[in-house]
Order: C-alpha cells, then sequence, then structure tokens
C-alpha cells in the first residue's frame, strides 16, 4: 500500500491546492506527495511542501486519514492530512520537483 501525506493550509476563507491536467481535465490536489519507507510522516510533508512549494511549513495535527482503492496507474493509496498552521514564505510551483503546473487558491465553499 502507498502511503500518501498531505496539508490543508486555510486563508481568507480558501485552501491552497496544486493544479495539474490529467486527461484532458483540470484537477486540484492538497499539497503533499509519497512517503518513503522508514521517514516519519511530518518530516515527508514538510519536505514535500519545501520542495514543491519552496515554504516552510509548520504542522499540526492529522484531521484525515482516507484510502484510495488500486487503479491502472497507482496502487491502493492511504492519505494521511494534517492541518498546516503556518507557512513561511510564498508558495511557487518548483518544476524541478514537481507535475504541478500551478498553485490555485480555491474557495472553501
Amino acid at each position: 500500500m502507498r502511503i500518501r501525506v498531505s496539508a490543508v493550509f486555510e486563508r481568507e476563507r480558501e485552501i491552497l491546492c496544486m493544479k495539474y491536467v490529467y486527461g484532458g481535465k483540470e484537477v486540484f490536489a492538497l499539497p503533499g506527495g509519497g512517503v518513503d519507507k522508514d521517514t516519519p510522516l511530518q518530516d515527508a510533508i514538510v519536505a514535500e511542501w519545501r520542495d514543491e512549494l519552496g515554504v516552510k511549513l509548520k504542522i499540526g495535527d492529522v484531521i484525515m486519514i482516507g484510502e484510495a482503492p488500486a487503479t491502472k496507474r497507482h496502487p491502493q493509496t492511504l492519505h494521511i492530512v494534517f492541518a498546516a498552521l503556518e507557512i513561511h514564505g510564498s508558495p511557487k510551483i518548483r518544476p524541478d520537483s514537481t507535475h504541478s503546473l500551478d498553485i490555485a487558491w480555491l474557495p472553501i465553499e
């Protein structure tokens, strides 16, 4: 089973997401990524935000855990979502570290 960590950061009733295009459709995801063997979950999410968005992240507690069934493209995945308490720096896509096209601030609604 694959493990993926992500974090939710809210600002002015919007959450920070990363924009992708898959199958010709725009898709938005919470910033994060897969966890390497023997890497603590908190270290993994902090590293993902640093590498992909260029920001320092202060994380809080786990706020959600969910399972995604296996597909042709991905194995069964356990998603672990943390609260992002603070970010330091301005999030910007770092193309050398992600396939994301851009960031997006999406309304919570």
